[in-house]
């Protein structure tokens, strides 16, 4: 397959009791083309929407090839450039599909002599193993050539680099992950271990420029699980006299990145926490050396501190540092003082989604309070063919400068790194399209998905976490999200409704729901009445009867009551973790309640006319997402993860009857369209256009296809993506 790549080309106030928040429409500054002119976003017939936020990019690296650039990040994939980093094309969907564990990178790497030669290191702690891929073609086509722990997403994930040439050798590579420290002698064909420790989480790996027998490792502290085990590793520093194969602990105390003064070989000089030091004996003893560097993180949170550094790298007669605030310093070479780089502007495009800093371009996008530009930087690289062109990562975007620091510009145009909840449709109007997602709220299009713009909430609910939004059946101008209480938090605990298709919204008083909501019960699905778009019903986690269970609101939402009549008395029914696939609660056009239980697989069903719940028959799978079909009661839909999608006809009352036997996550059904359904699988996107009795697979070059989140309406397709934001289609 070839790879094309292109040239480059909302206030709130309080009313009433409830937070009003007012849309502004998208501002496009003078020159800038519209979003269907980036060919570079195009994948077949799908288009990578435009919005430019969210994510951790960890690294640029450049090639030999002039003008070509590599990136990559946690849980979005790797890119590349071919116009200087003003536009980027992902080229992990090249990858065979898997489980989500090769959209993780750790590192990537290009062999010294031959460009089309790429390395590059893949995994995740929470799904199947990752490893090492390498291609010989410039990333067209990929072969796994060793299966191992490398975390693309552990803590200490955007400080240095893991994997490293031997500058005697391009063919050999050392490469470290959580199982110990691997080398390479034919570029990354086949793998051996040394004799490196297990069970390690590798920040740095480095090679001593003055002595090339000379490397270090640099481990970071990490308490988790993986595999279904519980994983524990202390900090530690680790140093090779004899090119990597055997490695000595010489320290308890990690550097989270370490360069060497190019101008003193002898001179190595880290990052540690709070602080700057340097070693002149080969990492064994360090001392201070943060003149010059702000010293006090007062009121900091998050690793986003001013005296934070942990983006390290260098010129040919100086060391360049970024603190985790955006601040970048200058040390001399050989020189004991840093001195700081005054930055004068930085630059965005209108239709970036986040604050530069800069009065011109939060004004003109709508934007304003958090800053965005430099937020916990992850690297710093120099041009090899322009020493005073450096590129930038943080948490949310690229960042280039052209004049050693003092111009910063926005260099990510095509690297979408955000994880999706899901989309909809608006059922009246082909054209607008909502999103919504983790860490950045609630996003719309009034351009079939093509650009996207946040509904911005500072310091009100749905700020950054929202996990659903519904469209209500009987009146499209209404639409029920829900998200979490206060901004940042990785949760769901509040409701928000709108009266005018999501331009505006008004949020619950929350009278009758549980008081320890954002405590120990969240709400993570919602269910409109399809008569009534007053009356709306959430699943909250917790005890059944003590907190959790489900509630319902016939007053949009004002007060709200327990309705848990017949649900098993203290189950823990419904999911509290905000990252788990789809609802788990529907109701169809009589009002009859479906509720599903990701804990157990119990299922459950609400008779309106009983007013109590009775068990129904259990779920085949593991369920990810309960629908009710929108044009026939009494037919629903249930994606249980790896046993497929079922349906259940009432009126046959012959149980559950699988109709896709593949992966299955999320589904949505297209209520402008009968008989159109859509499915988010573990290869992608399937399409129906026959109510579910066949089903084809959608054009498989979407990157990130792992289990996307669905949406259909109109003759148009929204796939969101579990780290590299939202595309469209048209359906075909």
């Amino acid at each position: 397959m070839t790879i094309p790549f292109f040239r480059s080309g909302w206030p709130a106030f309080a009313l009433g009791g409830f937070m009003l928040v007012l849309l502004v429409s998208p501002v496009f500054a003078a020159g800038e083309t519209a979003a269907d002119e980036a060919a570079h976003r195009e994948y077949g017939p799908w288009f990578s929407s435009r919005l430019g936020g969210g994510g951790y990019w960890l690294d640029t690296r450049p090639s030999a090839v002039a003008g070509r650039w590599y990136l990559w990040s946690d849980v979005g994939g790797f890119y590349r450039s071919d116009d200087d980093t003003q536009t980027w094309q992902a080229l992990h969907q090249n990858l065979p599909d898997g489980r989500g564990d090769v959209t993780n990178i750790r590192a990537l790497i290009e062999h010294p002599d031959d460009p089309d030669r790429l390395v590059v290191l893949t995994g995740t702690r929470w799904r199947d193993v990752g490893g090492v891929w390498a291609s010989d073609d410039g990333g067209q086509t990929w072969d796994k050539t060793l299966t191992a722990l490398f975390w693309g997403n552990a803590d200490g994930r955007e400080f240095g680099r893991t994997l490293r040439v031997d500058p005697d050798d391009p063919d050999t590579l050392l490469a470290a992950g959580q199982e110990g420290v691997w080398r390479s002698e034919d570029f990354g064909r086949s793998w051996r271990k040394t004799a490196a420790p297990d069970g390690l989480n590798p920040v740095d790996l480095g090679c001593d420029p003055g002595d090339p027998s000379r490397w270090w490792l640099s481990s970071w502290s990490v308490d988790t699980w993986t595999q279904g085990n519980a994983f524990t590793t202390d900090d530690g520093f680790y140093v090779s006299e004899d090119r990597g194969e055997t490695w000595a602990k010489i320290g308890h105390e990690a550097p989270r990145e370490v360069v060497v003064d190019p101008t003193l070989p002898g001179r190595w000089i880290g990052a540690f926490r709070g602080e700057v030091r340097e070693s002149r004996d080969g990492g064994r003893s360090w001392s201070a050396l943060s003149d010059g560097l702000p010293r006090s993180d007062a009121g900091a949170s998050m690793n986003i501190g001013p005296a934070q550094v942990q983006a390290m790298t260098t010129t040919d007669d100086a060391v360049l540092v970024a603190n985790a605030a955006g601040e970048l310093f200058r040390l001399p070479g050989g020189g004991s003082r840093w001195e700081p780089i005054e930055r004068r502007r930085v630059l965005a495009p209108a239709w970036w989604f986040g604050n530069t800093g800069d009065a011109t371009h939060a004004a003109a996008a709508g934007e304003g309070g958090w800053v965005h530009y430099g937020k916990s930087a992850a690297s710093l690289s120099v041009d090899p063919r322009d020493p005073d062109r450096w590129v930038m990562t943080d948490w949310y975007a690229v960042w280039r400068t052209e004049d050693a620091g003092r111009t910063w510009r926005y260099a990510g145009d095509g690297a979408e790194n955000t994880v999706l909840h899901g989309a909809a449709v608006d059922p009246a109007d082909p054209d607008h399209v909502l999103v919504f997602m983790g860490d950045n709220g609630v996003l719309h299009s009034r351009d079939r998905g093509r650009t996207l713009r946040k509904l911005p909430m500072p310091g009100a609910p749905l700020y950054s976490n929202v996990k659903q939004a519904v469209f209500a059946p009987s009146d499209d101008r209404v639409v029920w999200a829900i998200g979490n209480t206060n901004p940042g938090q990785w949760e769901s605990s509040t409701v928000a409704r709108s009266t005018d298709a999501g331009r505006t919204w008004r949020y619950a008083e929350k009278a009758g729901l549980p008081a320890g909501l954002a405590q120990q019960n969240f709400i993570n699905a919602i269910a409109v009445d399809p008569s009534d778009a007053r009356r709306a019903c959430v699943a909250v986690s917790g005890p059944v009867g003590s907190g959790g269970g489900v509630y319902e609101t016939r007053d949009a939402g004002r007060s709200w009551s327990a309705m848990n009549e017949g649900l098993p008395n203290g189950a823990e029914l419904f999911t509290a973790n905000i990252w788990d696939a789809g609802p788990e609660l529907a109701v169809d056009g009589d009002g009859m309640l479906l509720a599903v239980s990701k804990s157990d697989g119990s299922v459950h069903r609400y008779a309106p006319d009983a007013g109590r719940w009775s068990a129904f028959d259990r779920a085949p799978g593991r369920p990810d997402a309960v629908a009710a079909d929108p044009h026939r009661p009494g037919r629903w839909w249930l994606a249980c993860g790896d046993a497929g999608l079922f349906v259940y006809e009432t009126e046959d009352d012959t149980g559950w009857r699988r109709v896709f036997d593949r992966g299955a996550s999320s589904l949505a059904i297209d209520r402008t369209q009968p008989g159109r359904m859509a499915l988010g699988a573990l290869d992608g996107v399937h399409l129906s256009d026959d109510d579910g009795r066949t089903w084809r697979r959608a054009d498989a070059r979407m990157p990130h296809r792992h289990f996307p989140v669905v949406a259909v309406g109109h003759d148009l397709i929204v796939a969101g993506t579990k780290g590299n934001g939202v595309f469209v289609a048209p359906w075909h």
